[in-house]
């Protein structure tokens, strides 16, 4: 529907299910603030930046199933998806979702699989039919605007104040992070990096636990990648998997939502 919305009426703010969520709203005990963020798709998130990062991350298992479903029907049905998905993530005008998703498809190009090449092909074609502003907003990536400059000043005063406990950290919790860094006059809940936000919270020895993770997660995709049959492409769909997850987090945090 927000694709339709944004394709026929420039606007990405179509909303079926309103009636649904002013009785759920209505009883809740949570303050909810509804708004539209300037027409980038963001499907049931409120950031459209954390809707590209699930797309991102769901792209290379949508990828995956679209080459062995169990039936024929199941493998249209995730091709399908991964049309949808570019398309959301076009829409979602979130620059470092434009990233992730190159990356994503030279390493796909990389593993010189022929069922590789339709899938980028289909990439492509979806964001060459996409509207102008998609196009320039794609090319915008490495302009210095309003965006930008304010996560070079939340890495600066993030990186000074990391090195007030390099070890061990200020403490676990998004939380946590946010109130100290609104305590040196930044209204955000993270430090829009996932590295930083880590090294906030945990220290060098969470950093080391983090990339022990990623390490232990990359040598089984590579074992994986040795084998023969579907076990080959449940490696490339791993490390497609975390090219993803790293390059979406190099601007954001990706843990911060479940």
């Amino acid at each position: 529907a927000q694709y339709i919305a944004y394709i026929f009426f420039r606007s990405g703010s179509i909303y079926l299910w309103d009636f649904a969520d002013e009785i759920v709203f209505k009883y809740i005990p949570i303050r909810v603030i509804i708004s539209n963020p300037n027409g980038r798709m963001s499907s049931t998130f409120n950031n459209p930046n954390i809707f590209a990062e699930f797309m991102i991350m769901a792209f290379p298992f949508a990828v995956y199933y679209s080459f062995i479903g169990v039936n024929t029907m199941y493998r249209k049905i995730c091709t399908a998806a991964i049309f949808s998905i570019a398309f959301g993530i076009a829409f979602s005008f979130s620059r470092s979702g434009y990233v992730a998703l190159i990356l994503i498809m030279i390493f796909y190009a990389i593993s010189k699989i022929r069922k590789y090449t339709m899938v980028i092909s289909g990439v492509l074609s979806a964001f060459l039919i996409c509207q102008r502003p998609v196009i320039e907003r794609f090319f915008s990536i490495p302009d210095i605007d309003t965006s930008t400059e304010k996560r070079l000043d939340i890495w600066s005063q993030g990186i000074k104040f990391i090195r007030e406990k390099p070890v061990f950290g200020h403490g676990a919790g998004v939380e946590n992070i946010w109130n100290i860094l609104k305590g040196l006059g930044i209204d955000t809940p993270h430090m829009h990096n996932i590295l930083l936000q880590i090294l906030s919270e945990g220290g060098i020895l969470g950093l080391i636990i983090f990339i022990g993770i990623i390490w232990q997660i990359l040598r089984t995709a590579f074992v994986l990648i040795e084998e023969e049959s579907y076990a080959h492409i449940v490696g490339i769909t791993l490390i497609a998997f975390i090219i993803g997850f790293l390059a979406t987090g190099m601007t954001d945090f990706p843990l911060m939502t479940p």
